[in-house]
């Protein structure tokens, strides 16, 4: 199981990396717009030099900026050329614009793209959408998880009928199943439990994942029985005597 972090903030993402925390980063339009303007290629370049400098491959996905499937496509070809990374991926989102004809199109260009760059297919609410992106030839198909609970989906069942699915697949490429829209621990729990290859996620949610109150006071208790026991001799501290 693979934690992704779902950010376009410099910063987070370079906290992230230092701390070995993910395998890979995701962003959206949404995620750029809170950052501060910039050229967009510049931008996507500052992350990749983070990923390079990484001792492990770092998979990062960036995604279409236009709702016009034939577009996506020269997107994707200008993006591949311009930032020259190998563990890029382009995202298309399926049914981007609310009907059956734009998300048929949109295969089209997924199976396009998979040509010459991996695909991140997204905004995938059902496990239908999610194999027909994969047999068009997505490399990760991207689950939307809170916002399927919000809509009253069974968003663990989408999961692990997604990974019943693509494990019985014959044929094609390898695909992982990323769960986003993540927004507590659980989700991100219910989520690997389900199949799940990939949790992406805000930086703020891994914090949360990353502590509990008891873990804390099991800390506190050892501290304070060990200063008892030898008052001042803690490391860094002069010895006593």
């Amino acid at each position: 199981m693979k934690l992704f972090a779902d950010t376009a903030n410099l910063k987070e993402i370079a906290d992230c990396l230092e701390r070995g925390a993910i395998q890979g980063i995701t962003t959206n339009p949404s995620l750029l717009a809170k950052e501060p303007n910039a050229d967009l290629f510049e931008f996507y370049g500052e992350i990749v030099k983070l990923c390079k400098a990484q001792p492990e491959p770092i998979p990062l996905s960036v995604e279409a900026v236009t709702a016009d499937a034939s577009e996506m496509i020269e997107q994707a070809r200008e993006v591949k050329e311009r930032l020259a990374y190998e563990h890029l991926n382009f995202k298309v989102p399926l049914g981007n614009r609310g009907n059956a004809k734009s998300a048929w199109n949109e295969l089209k260009a997924i199976h396009s793209i998979s040509r010459f760059m991996d695909v991140n297919a997204t905004c995938l609410y059902t496990p239908q959408q999610a194999v027909m992106a994969a047999n068009a030839g997505a490399r990760y198909v991207s689950l939307f998880f809170a916002r399927s609970e919000d809509l009253g989906l069974d968003a663990t069942g989408a999961v692990s009928a997604t990974r019943e699915l693509l494990d019985g697949r014959a044929g094609g490429r390898p695909v992982e199943i990323i769960a986003g829209s993540i927004r507590t621990p659980k989700q991100a729990l219910d989520a690997w439990l389900a199949g799940a290859d990939i949790v992406t996620t805000s930086v703020a949610v891994m914090q949360s994942m990353t502590y509990h109150l008891k873990s804390q006071e099991s800390v506190d208790d050892f501290l304070k029985d060990y200063e008892n026991w030898a008052p001042g001799q803690g490391p860094g501290r002069p010895k006593a005597g």
